[in-house]
């Protein structure tokens, strides 16, 4: 066989999938599929491993493959958002170059409260919050309006339109953010509710090793009292039944709004250190004030999801975008050799 016929190997990283899937756990399994698909289409010979408890194990299975690079598709482990870092660990301590980046980066940016206050010490406008130690403490953001959330968890799971709350005092923060945790089972902040457009960023590090700029899209509710994305602002059900019936669509913000993301997106890029692909989530309040609500590394990339969506809307092919990951993890490895 020739060299130029032999498929290079990338070993495709992935949650152990577990009994009694959700529908979360059906469209990562849908995902999979369709990034194996991209892979393959590129000329790689695509080897899936799932990632449990057992890391000895994961060690072999990688030492077996003895993949060029490990495309990181971990976005939970021991179904917990808050440890998905600990598996970059793993490919750094094998020597392996993976996609995405590295584990502190990665436990820094997957906790949006730690983020949230290095970005306000930076001078990146992101809204008040707190979580419930601090509300405990008397660190009391004020009066208003409020959006419980995961403080790990980037998939919007318990997120809805009950998450919004209006209070007047510390205590009934405190009250609402405790039974949001009970009802999600996983921490919670409270972050001060911005109800204005929001807009998607995609970017992914470039062959010089710095941030690119893939796309900027701005959330189009199709529903007028829908103020938040989540999941099931995404699809609609119908007796449990999920549908392919989007409720919002994606479409290019005026050119002053994409020029103030851009130079925000990159200031948030170079101040966090990332590295590999990553989507910012931003909205404006009344006032025309931008405040960056969110940011997530290893983004999904689900084919009708907001990462390739956006870098598709602005002219990116799925597969021009996911090649990229891979071989810029590869030139980023090989650099720091």
């Amino acid at each position: 066989m020739s060299g130029e016929n032999v498929k290079r190997t990338i070993a495709l990283a992935l949650n152990r999938r577990t009994l009694g899937a959700d529908q979360g756990q059906t469209d990562y399994g849908k995902t999979t599929k369709y990034v194996t698909r991209l892979l393959n289409g590129l000329g790689w010979k695509t080897v899936p491993f799932e990632v449990g408890l057992n890391l000895r194990q994961a060690q072999e299975q990688l030492r077996e493959i003895k993949p060029e690079v490990v495309f990181n598709l971990v976005d939970a482990f021991m179904e917990s958002g808050e440890m998905a870092p600990f598996m970059t660990m793993l490919f750094s301590n094998l020597r392996l170059p993976f996609t995405g980046v590295d584990s502190t980066v990665f436990s820094l940016v997957n906790d949006k409260l730690t983020t949230k206050w290095h970005l306000l010490q930076a001078g990146i406008p992101t809204p008040q919050g707190a979580d419930i130690t601090a509300l405990r403490k008397n660190r009391y953001p004020g009066p208003g309006t409020y959006i419980l959330k995961s403080r790990f968890d980037h998939t919007s799971k318990g997120l809805d339109e009950s998450a919004i709350v209006t209070v007047s005092n510390s205590s009934d923060l405190l009250d609402l953010l405790e039974a949001q945790e009970e009802k999600v089972g996983m921490l919670c902040i409270a972050d001060e509710f911005i109800n204005g457009p929001e807009y998607s960023v995609s970017m992914m590090e470039s062959s010089r090793g710095r941030g690119q700029l893939l796309g900027i899209a701005e959330a189009a509710f199709k529903t007028p009292d829908v103020r938040i994305v989540n999941y099931g602002t995404l699809w609609k059900s119908s007796r449990g039944a999920t549908t392919s019936a989007p409720t919002i669509s994606l479409k290019k913000p005026a050119d002053h709004i994409t020029a103030k993301l851009t130079t925000l997106s990159h200031d948030c890029w170079n101040e966090l250190g990332l590295c590999g692909y990553a989507r910012f989530v931003f909205r404006t309040d009344q006032s025309g004030k931008m405040y960056l609500i969110d940011v997530v590394t290893n983004p999904s990339l689900a084919e009708k999801g907001a990462f390739l969506n956006t870098a598709r809307l602005n002219d990116w092919p799925p597969e021009d975008v996911v090649s990229a990951i891979a071989e810029g993890a590869i030139a980023r490895h090989t650099a720091n050799i």
